[in-house]
């Protein structure tokens, strides 16, 4: 980085001072050895008393003259030891939560003041502060707010402002700009007059080289440019014509589990069924979501741009409440099955319409304290065409599985599991796993099951709907987070975050799959059945 002549390097400061050792190693080195101009951010809130003076004193010896004053992100709770959460006010902006350790120190301001008014370092750093153009991420926008905050930390003596990253995140404009780069690459090696040829990798994600090849009229509208640039079918008859626009919506997701084996024109998408679980897989147009094949390349969360609940904080607390009990909560998840809500911090999107098939079980199941997210009926044969579970090209046939997925306590998961054992006659898998990361299943490591596929006129089978171990291991990780997201909504000291961050830490995630998929009503009536009868 040196041999690039950088105005300054900034280097970096963990959450509590927990780099602090390695982060004045490195800002001393990229100093004093190598000569560049080195900014040491530093965090003023979850450290010890003290601390502050004696990171600034080190910086000092190693002839740093420059500091990033910032407040530090928000404590993780569960990261740290329990005995270092300490009792505290809530804090003055948005819903923010961190603890203030030594209380002379809150905000970034407090510490640019302490520089400044120190006769031993006053003079020795020129300090620098944090802006937020697009808001600060723990926080509302509120763009005047936020200027003030800045111009507080400006008044208070800092140098200098360094913004956070900005970008415009839409997936689908990244894509169309890779697409439109390769197509003008593309052109300007043609128009040289020595390639002749291209090959195109597509990594098994396909669409976007089709759209490319769309660009360049290269699809097979126009035969005599094919023939041209050499991108040639062995049987030019049998060259399929790409109709429409290729790009789809995340609720046409399940769609695109058949594109990969279509040889004729893209069927109509307006009877594409909306279902809850073919509404999370966008396959591999986008990351393909939490029930796709996690070998595939796609393969991840829907939203990668958002590693919190999806909605601003006032937004969430309108639609899901101020739940204090365990009963606040199961009348939460009931609220999004009888669709008085649009949504719950796990189904950011209104329930599906095939839900209607299994409502009454859902509700039970609900009512027993088992809040459901995840679920669909057991299907045998639905016409492709159906508008509740159809997908895929027509005069096909649909099949599903029945499973749900639902937080549980630990005695009920242990309860499901003997009747399993007993009862289910191999018919039944469960997965189930907790914050802690213990793990129940009576699935083999590698074992898979495709819970949803369809049968097509001329196609092999496909499957677009897939549960294992993998898949199931990572949506756990996410969906405990989600919890710990939830619970910050509200101040630590609250009953609100102490029942939430309570489920977090006891709860279960829970996964069941009933094979029958010729009877509609086996799962449900396993799961509900009295444990004495």
């Amino acid at each position: 980085m040196s041999e690039l002549r950088p105005m300054a390097i900034s280097i970096t400061w963990g959450a509590g001072g927990s780099t602090k050792d390695r982060s004045l190693e490195l800002a001393g080195l990229t100093q004093s050895e190598y000569g560049v101009e080195t900014i040491l951010h530093l965090t003023c809130t979850n450290i010890q008393k003290g601390a502050i003076e004696d990171t600034l004193r080190e910086a000092k010896q190693l002839g740093i003259q420059n500091i990033l004053a910032l407040r530090g992100g928000r404590i993780i709770f569960g990261l740290y030891k329990e005995e270092f959460i300490q009792n505290f006010k809530d804090p003055p902006r948005g819903t923010e939560h961190w603890i203030p350790t030594d209380p002379q120190f809150v905000h970034a301001q407090d510490l640019v003041e302490y520089i400044r008014a120190s006769d031993e370092f006053s003079k020795q750093f020129c300090i620098g502060v944090a802006g937020y153009p697009e808001g600060h991420p723990d926080k509302e926008v509120n763009e005047e707010e936020e200027l003030e905050y800045l111009k507080r930390k400006v008044d208070a003596g800092a140098d200098f402002i360094i913004t956070q990253l900005f970008y415009d995140h839409d997936d689908q404009e990244v894509k169309n700009y890779g697409i439109e780069l390769s197509m003008r690459m593309i052109e300007k090696l043609r128009s040289d007059g020595e390639v002749h040829a291209f090959h195109f990798c597509t990594l098994n994600l396909e669409k976007s080289v089709r759209k490319v090849l769309e660009g360049l009229c290269w699809t097979g509208k126009d035969m005599d440019n094919l023939e041209q640039n050499k991108l040639i079918s062995d049987n030019v008859e049998r060259i399929p014509k790409i109709e429409g626009d290729l790009a789809i919506t995340p609720h046409e997701a399940s769609v695109t589990a058949t594109h990969s084996f279509q040889t004729g024109p893209a069927s109509d998408t307006g009877s594409i069924g909306k279902g809850e679980i073919n509404h999370a897989a966008t396959w591999d147009e986008f990351p393909n979501g939490r029930f796709g094949d996690f070998k595939s390349p796609a393969y991840g969360v829907p939203n990668l741009w958002d590693g919190g609940l999806g909605v601003k904080p006032s937004e969430a607390r309108s639609r899901w409440g101020c739940p204090k009990t365990m009963g606040d909560l199961t009348e939460c998840f009931l609220a999004y099955l009888h669709s008085k809500t649009e949504s719950t911090p796990f189904s950011l999107t209104p329930l599906s319409p095939e839900a209607v098939l299994i409502m009454h079980y859902l509700e039970n199941l609900t009512k027993r304290g088992w809040w459901t997210v995840g679920s669909q009926p057991a299907i045998d044969a639905a016409p492709s065409e159906d508008e509740l579970i159809g997908w895929g090209p027509r005069n096909g046939y649909i099949f599903q599985k029945a499973f749900v997925e639902f937080f549980a306590e630990s005695h009920d998961v242990q309860r499901l599991k003997e009747r399993i054992q007993k009862h289910g006659c191999g018919m039944i898998t469960f997965l189930a796993s907790n914050l802690h990361g213990d793990y129940e299943t009576n699935m083999s490591d590698e074992g898979t099951n495709a819970v949803t596929w369809g049968v097509f006129p001329g196609h092999e089978i496909a499957q677009s709907t897939i549960i294992e171990r993998e898949n199931f291991l990572s949506w756990k990780t996410e969906a405990f987070s989600i919890w710990l997201e939830w619970a910050h909504l509200y101040p630590p000291d609250s009953e609100e975050h102490r029942l939430l961050d309570k489920v977090r830490k006891t709860r279960w995630l829970v996964s069941v799959i009933h094979h029958d998929y010729k009877a509609p009503a086996a799962l449900w009536e396993f799961l509900l059945k009295d444990e004495t009868g």
